[in-house]
C-alpha cells in the first residue's frame, strides 16, 4: 500500500479509474453465460473491495502525516528554546536528529520524541 499522502491519491484514483472503465465495458458487452456474469460481478466487487482499500490507506496515510507535521512542528519550538543553551545541551542535539528524521522514524524516535517534549513541557 502507498506511504504518502499523493501515492495514496494516485492509487485511488487509479483504482476509480479502472473501476469506470470496467462498468463502461461492462455497459457495451451482450448477456453473458451464468458462468460469465458471475465472473464479471466478481471481478468488479474485487475492484470495488481495492477502491475501499485504498480509501482507507488514503485515511492512514492523511493521519500519518498529520501526526508527523504536529510532531514536526513541537520539536521545532523546543529546539527553538534549547538554542541559547545548544553548545551544553545534549537534548538539543536529540531534537534536531528527531526532527531531521521525523517524516521516516526509526523504531524509538516517536517515543524519545515524546519523552524528550514531555521533558520540557511541550
Amino acid at each position: 500500500m502507498a506511504t504518502t499522502v499523493a501515492e495514496a491519491r494516485k492509487a485511488l484514483a487509479t483504482a476509480e479509474a479502472e473501476y469506470l472503465s470496467e462498468l463502461e465495458q461492462d455497459a457495451k458487452r451482450s448477456e453473458g453465460s451464468g458462468a460469465q456474469e458471475r465472473r464479471r460481478e466478481e471481478r468488479q466487487d474485487a475492484m470495488r473491495e481495492k477502491i475501499y482499500q485504498c480509501k482507507l490507506a488514503l485515511e492512514h496515510a492523511e493521519r500519518t502525516e498529520q501526526v508527523r507535521n504536529r510532531l514536526a512542528e513541537r520539536l521545532s519550538k523546543l529546539i527553538d528554546h534549547l538554542e541559547p543553551k545548544r553548545t551544553t545541551s545534549t537534548d538539543w542535539s536529540l531534537a534536531n536528529g528527531l526532527l531531521d528524521r521525523v517524516d521516516q522514524p526509526l523504531s524509538n524516535d516517536i517515543t524519545d520524541s515524546e519523552a524528550l517534549l514531555k521533558k520540557y513541557g511541550y
